[in-house]
């Protein structure tokens, strides 16, 4: 039994499908939402389906993948990172790019957790660009698409 997230990236458009994986999120100046429906997790049951959910991506937006490694850290008192806080930080963050968005994110986990990283933490960002209007552009020497792992790889 595992989790999965598949993307299909083509211009503007991104069709997801998540079988047990958190959902993308979409960070815009509106906010932060997320994006897609929740499949069950791959190998649990016979005779299943995921539904594809498509969305476009306006320019400046940010698609934002992430493990659950992310939620399920550990802070004071054995608090989650959770959801909330973190739409919250991203809410903080969406207007940077994709390598402040990620990095700003890494540096909120760090300062919340206590101890070693008991998960995975996996995050993708890809910023829309600008340039080529509506359309994802994953430019690395630039930092417009920035994938970060920390922790443990199970």
């Amino acid at each position: 039994v595992c989790t999965a997230l598949c993307l299909h990236v083509a211009g503007d458009r991104v069709t997801i499908a998540a079988g047990g994986h958190p959902l993308p999120l979409c960070l815009t100046p509106q906010g932060v939402q997320p994006i897609g429906d929740h499949g069950p997790l791959l190998g649990a049951l016979h005779d299943v389906r995921w539904t594809e959910s498509t969305v476009r991506l306006v320019p400046g937006s940010t698609l934002l993948l992430y493990t659950d490694g992310v939620t399920d850290a550990v802070g004071e008192g054995g608090a989650r990172y959770g959801t909330e806080r973190l739409v919250s930080t991203l809410g903080r963050l969406r207007d940077g790019s994709a390598a402040a968005i990620v990095d700003g994110l890494l540096g909120a986990l760090s300062a919340f957790q206590v101890g070693s990283n008991a998960d995975d933490v996996a995050v993708l960002a890809l910023r829309s660009s600008t340039a080529v209007r509506g359309a994802l552009t994953p430019h690395r020497s630039r930092g417009d698409a920035v994938v970060s792992t920390g922790g443990r790889s199970d």
